[in-house]
């Protein structure tokens, strides 16, 4: 009984480090436009933004496992899901796979991209701090 005890909190006590391993803030180039994404997690949820050239603003929410990453891409305003990523996360870096619905043709376009890490995640602020 012990030893499952045992088992069981280093699991817990290890969740949060594996998805606190994904924080941070990536770029890549998809179709020449800059793309960037800032990750957020709290055990296996993940959230943050992703960002395409100038003006292109979208949310981020999916779960991490360790190694797999599972999200959707949505327009912050109408919550509407854009596209779904899976990427696989090694040596800071996401290999991703998005693939999103072309609204005027139906078709399903997947785009190809290697996210570096260029910034850990950004320190938590403390609530005593001016």
């Amino acid at each position: 009984m012990r030893a499952v005890l045992s088992v069981y909190l280093f699991a817990i006590m290890a969740m949060p480090s594996l998805a606190a391993e994904l924080d941070g803030h990536y770029r890549a180039n998809l179709d020449e436009q800059p793309t960037e994404l800032i990750l957020r997690s709290q055990g296996e949820q993940v959230e943050g933004e992703y960002l395409e050239g100038r003006h292109l603003r979208l949310t981020v929410s999916g779960r991490f496992d360790g190694q797999a990453l599972q999200a959707q891409i949505s327009d912050p305003r109408s919550g509407q899901v854009l596209a779904n990523m899976n990427a696989n996360y090694a040596n800071d870096t996401l290999n991703a796979s998005i693939a999103a619905r072309d609204p005027s043709s139906g078709e399903t376009l997947l785009r190809e991209a290697l996210f570096q890490r260029v910034a850990p995640p950004s320190p938590a602020a403390e609530p005593n701090q001016d």
